[in-house]
This record gives structure tokens, sequence and C-alpha cells, in this order.
């Protein structure tokens, strides 16, 4: 299991990102679990992870830039189309990227506005039964596609689109930036209640959710077709 704040953030890992930093402070599964990282590239999850004892595969539609520290494995695709092995992965990780998928930030030219409840679905069908799924989101009063390339998420699409048939074991909120909610100024990384968070209304610095899910265990293991 990892100890946090971990082996001294260094020029090995930099400082972390507060999405980053929150999933780290919270996650207490033991390795060697096998974990997948889904949108694979600016985090340092996936190699602090790596040198912690974890089996690691980290999945992106970008390669790294050249020069980048890489310790584990990594896939480079369109996450929805690879057909990677059902009900095998301890844990999956997507943080500052289910927002955009389908939405072409990235480069591709596609615009699929329920990808990411497709990405959910998969992540489902890709845990195994009992394993944990943790996801970061922009999180505000409604549902919204801000700039042609990320969405920001109410409550009530968070259930529809993101928890679909996990349970929810914690949620976090916390702003990514400063920014003022009810008139009153907080600075980057402050915990938020979810009655304030929902006070965000699209504009960044957003506020984001943290969701620490699991797979019910007596859900049978999905099939590979």
């Amino acid at each position: 299991m990892i100890e946090y704040p971990l082996l001294k953030m260094d020029e090995k890992y930099g400082t972390p990102d507060a999405d980053a930093d929150v999933f780290l402070t919270n996650f207490n599964i033991p390795a060697p679990a096998k974990v997948l990282v889904v949108g694979d590239n600016e985090e340092n999850v996936a190699n602090i992870l790596t040198d912690n004892g974890y089996d690691v595969t980290g999945v992106d539609l970008r390669e790294l830039p050249e020069g980048t520290f890489c310790n584990h494995k990594r896939i480079i695709g369109d996450f929805c189309d690879l057909e990677l092995e059902m009900n095998s992965y301890d844990v999956i990780i997507c943080l500052s990227a289910l927002e955009h998928f389908g939405l072409s930030a990235y480069g591709d030219k596609k615009y699929l506005p329920n990808h990411d409840i497709a990405a959910m679905y998969y992540m489902w069908r890709l845990v195994k039964s009992g394993g944990s799924v943790f996801v970061t989101v922009p999180f505000g009063t409604g549902y919204m596609e801000l700039r042609g390339d990320w969405r920001v998420y109410s409550t009530v699409a968070v259930k529809s689109r993101i928890i679909q048939k996990f349970n929810t074991s914690q949620y976090v909120c916390f702003t990514s930036g400063p920014c003022a909610i009810n008139g009153e100024f907080r600075p980057a990384r402050a915990y938020v209640s979810m009655e304030e968070a929902t006070e965000y209304c699209g504009d960044p610095p957003h506020v984001t959710l943290f969701l620490a899910m699991n797979k019910p265990t007596e859900v049978k293991n999905v099939s590979q077709n």
C-alpha cells in the first residue's frame, strides 16, 4: 500500500496536480493489484503506482512527449475501441479524462456525446467483481458541455452517466484552482461540501468531484462476448 505523501515528490515525479493529489491521499488498495489507468498522459499516477509494486497498464490517445519518464506498459488508442480482457483488473483509475471522451479534445475528430457513458460501461466490464474504480470529473449545478471539449456533471448526470451500476464508497469535492463559491474565495485544492460544489456554474477553474466506486461482489463476471 502506498504511504502518502509519498517518496517525496522529486524531479522524477514532479508535484501532482489536484486530481492526482486527492486520489493518492485516498487510495488504499494494497499492491500487487492489477491496475488500468485510463487517460495516462500528464498525470504521474501510473509511474508512482508502478514504483510501489502495482502491475500498471496505461491507456491514452496520445503518445508521451519525447523524453518523458515512463516505467509501465502503455496502449495508444481510443479506450472504448480496445479489446482488453474482461474481469481482469483489480483497479481502474480515470483522472481528469472522462469529461473529454468523445468531444474531440485531443485531436480525434469524432463527436460522440455519449462516449463517457460507454467508457464507464466498459470499465464495469473490465473490472473484477469486488474491484474498484476511481474517477474525477468537473462538477456543478447542471450537466453541460463547455467549449466543445469538456463536460461539467450535475448530481443527476453523475448517477446516470458515471456511477451507473457501481456502488459508491466515497466522494470528495475540491477546487482544482482558486475560485469563489457562494461569494467566498477558496484556494486551489480546498475541500468543499457537495452542497457548496453544486454552486459552481461552469467557468474554470472548476470544482472537481472525486468518486471511489466498486463493482458488487455478487455480480457475475461478464463474458468476453
